[in-house]
C-alpha cells in the first residue's frame, strides 16, 4: 500500500486512535488500551521526544512514583504486546484503513502512516467549522450560527484537554468505593478472577467466577504469558491485580472458611525480554492482619515461570464485621494474584481433592462429586472403551491418564491419606493393547521417595477390567504445601484412572 506525502490531520489522528481503541483485542486489554491512549495524546500535544519508559509505567499503567525501569521490565513487555495488538488490528478489523497507527520497534511515540487513497474525514470533525465561518456569501444570522457552534466546539475542546490533564495524575483504577462496595446479603462460595472485567465465567471445571471485585488498590493488567503447566483451565489465570500495596475486602457468612489464591509467574524468568528469575518478585501476603505467606517468591513456590500455583489455607473466617480482608504487599516488583476462592469448609479440615481423568466433572453413585483432571503436568486423557465390573462405581475408570506424569496437590500443612484408583483396561488378552502382565510397569514417587516400585497393574489386580486400590497414609506436604506424585516408566506407560486426597 503506498505511502502519502500529506501528512494526516490531527482529526483523522484522533479518529484512527477512537477506532483502534474499540478493536476487539483492546477492548479486552484495559492496560493495553491506557498504554497507546497515552503516547497517541502526548504525540498529539508535540511532547512525543518526552514519552519515555518511566513516564508511561507512573502515568499510564498506575505504577508508583519511586518505579525503576532498570528493574521492572512491565513497560517493554506492555509495547511488545502493543505492537502485536496493532499488527493485528490492521490484519483484520482496521485492513482497510487508510491511516494506520504504529509502535516502532526500540521507541515509545507512536507513528501515523497515511496511505495514498486517505480516507474522508470523519463527520464528527469539528474543523470545518472556522472555514465555514470566513465564507462572505453566508448570511448574517448563518455565520452567528456558525460562530455559536464554532464556541461550544472550542469549549468542548479545552474541557477534553482539561479532562486529559486530570486522568494523567490519576491512578487507572476503579474507583475504591466501587469496588468495594458490599452486597446487602454476604456470601458463604466466592470466586474471583483478579483483574478480569467479565460479569461472569464458567470454567471447564464447571466453577462459577465472577469479575474483579471487593479490590482496594493497585491496577488491573493482562497476564503477559499464560501458565502452560499444572493448569486445567489458563484463562482462570488470564488476568492479575497487582500493585505495590493493595486489599481485598470479602463479605463472607459467618463460620470456617478454606481459602484458595492462584498465582504465575507472567513476566520474570522467562525469556531474554522479561528477563530476571527468583527474587525478581516478592511479596507479602496477609489474611485478616495475620501473615500468611512471607516474603512470597513465586518462581520459587511453583518451580519455574509459567506454572499455576495454588496455596490453600484452612480455618478462614470473616472478621466481626463480617469481611475477610486480604492485603498483598510488596517487597520486590509488584505484588500480584490471578484468582481468589473462598469455599466453605469444616473447622481444622481441608476440604477434600478428588479427581479423575475426565474432562467433565463426575457424581458417583453415592453422590461423592469429583472434578476433572487437574494439577497434573505431562501424560495425556483416555477414555476407556472398558471398566470394571467388580466395583458399584465402575463410571470412575471411564477414562486414564498415561504417559511419563506428574501430579501437584497443593494443601495446607498437616498429615493427609492418598487412595490411587487403577484399572487394567488396555492390555489384557481381550482388550485392544492385549498382553497380560508384565505389559505395563512403573513407579510411582511421593515428594521423592517410593511409594510403588515395578508396579503392574493387570498383576496386582488378578487379571484385567478389574478395580485395583491403593493407599497411604501419614503424607506429609513438602515446604512449599505440595503432595507430589510422580508415575515414572518402566515398560509401556504408566496410567492412573482417579486420586483422593483425604485430610487426616
Amino acid at each position: 500500500m503506498e505511502q502519502s506525502t500529506t501528512p494526516p490531520t490531527l482529526v483523522q489522528m484522533r479518529a484512527e486512535l477512537e477506532a483502534a481503541l474499540a478493536s476487539a483485542n483492546l477492548q479486552r486489554a484495559p492496560a493495553l488500551s491506557s498504554f497507546l491512549r497515552y503516547i497517541c495524546e502526548e504525540h498529539f500535544q508535540g511532547r512525543a521526544d518526552q514519552i519515555k519508559e518511566y513516564t508511561i509505567a507512573v502515568e499510564a499503567l498506575g505504577r508508583p512514583a519511586d518505579f525503576q525501569p532498570a528493574e521492572n521490565p512491565i513497560v517493554r513487555v506492555q509495547a511488545a504486546r502493543l505492537r502485536e495488538c496493532l499488527k493485528s488490528f490492521y490484519s483484520d478489523e482496521g485492513r482497510d484503513h487508510a491511516l494506520r497507527i504504529s509502535l516502532p520497534k526500540g521507541q515509545y511515540a507512536p507513528k501515523f502512516r497515511l496511505t495514498a487513497t486517505p480516507q474522508p474525514a470523519t463527520p464528527q470533525a469539528v474543523e470545518p467549522v472556522e472555514a465555514a465561518v470566513l465564507l462572505p456569501t453566508a448570511p448574517v444570522a448563518s455565520r452567528r450560527r456558525w460562530i455559536l457552534l464554532g464556541g461550544i466546539g472550542a469549549l468542548a475542546f479545552m474541557l477534553a484537554v482539561v479532562f486529559f490533564v486530570a486522568r494523567r495524575h490519576t491512578p487507572l483504577q476503579a474507583p475504591a468505593a466501587v469496588a468495594v462496595e458490599t452486597p446487602a446479603s454476604t456470601e458463604e462460595t466466592v470466586r474471583i478472577l483478579a483483574g478480569s472485567s467479565v460479569p461472569k465465567y464458567i470454567d471447564q471445571l464447571g466453577r462459577t467466577w465472577s469479575g474483579d471485585r471487593y479490590y482496594r488498590g493497585g491496577h488491573s493488567e493482562d497476564a503477559v504469558y499464560e501458565p502452560l503447566v499444572n493448569v486445567e483451565d489458563a484463562n482462570v489465570w488470564k488476568h492479575i491485580r497487582g500493585g505495590e500495596s493493595f486489599e481485598y475486602e470479602i463479605p463472607l457468612r459467618p463460620g470456617a472458611h478454606e481459602l484458595h489464591l492462584y498465582f504465575t509467574e507472567p513476566v520474570y524468568g522467562i525469556d531474554a525480554m522479561a528477563g530476571g528469575g527468583e527474587t525478581s518478585r516478592i511479596f507479602d501476603v496477609f489474611v485478616n492482619g495475620q501473615l500468611v505467606l512471607d516474603h512470597f517468591d513465586i518462581l520459587g513456590d511453583a518451580g519455574g515461570p509459567r506454572i499455576a500455583d495454588e496455596k490453600i489455607f484452612s480455618d478462614i473466617e470473616p472478621g466481626a464485621d463480617g469481611l475477610l480482608r486480604l492485603r498483598f504487599v510488596s517487597h520486590t516488583s509488584d505484588a500480584i494474584v490471578s484468582a481468589i476462592e473462598v469455599l466453605p469448609a469444616t473447622p481444622h479440615r481441608m476440604n477434600p481433592l478428588r479427581i479423575t481423568a475426565r474432562s467433565v466433572p463426575y457424581s458417583s453413585p453415592s453422590g461423592v462429586l469429583w472434578t476433572p483432571d487437574r494439577y497434573f503436568s505431562g501424560g495425556r486423557i483416555h477414555p476407556l472403551g472398558r471398566t470394571p465390573t467388580d466395583t458399584d462405581d465402575p463410571g470412575l475408570y471411564a477414562a486414564e491418564r498415561f504417559g511419563n506424569f506428574t501430579y501437584t496437590f497443593p494443601v495446607p500443612q498437616g498429615s493427609y491419606t492418598a487412595v490411587l484408583h487403577f484399572s487394567e483396561s488396555y492390555h489384557g488378552p481381550s482388550n485392544a493393547g492385549g498382553g497380560g502382565a508384565g505389559s505395563r510397569i512403573f513407579n510411582v514417587y511421593f515428594n521423592g521417595t517410593t511409594l510403588l516400585k515395578d508396579f503392574d497393574i493387570y498383576k496386582e489386580a488378578g487379571g484385567p477390567n478389574r478395580a485395583l486400590l491403593r493407599q497411604f497414609h501419614g503424607l506429609r506436604p513438602n515446604a512449599q504445601g505440595k503432595l507430589v506424585f510422580t508415575f515414572q516408566p518402566i515398560r509401556n506407560y504408566p496410567s492412573v484412572n482417579a486420586i483422593e486426597i483425604l485430610p487426616e
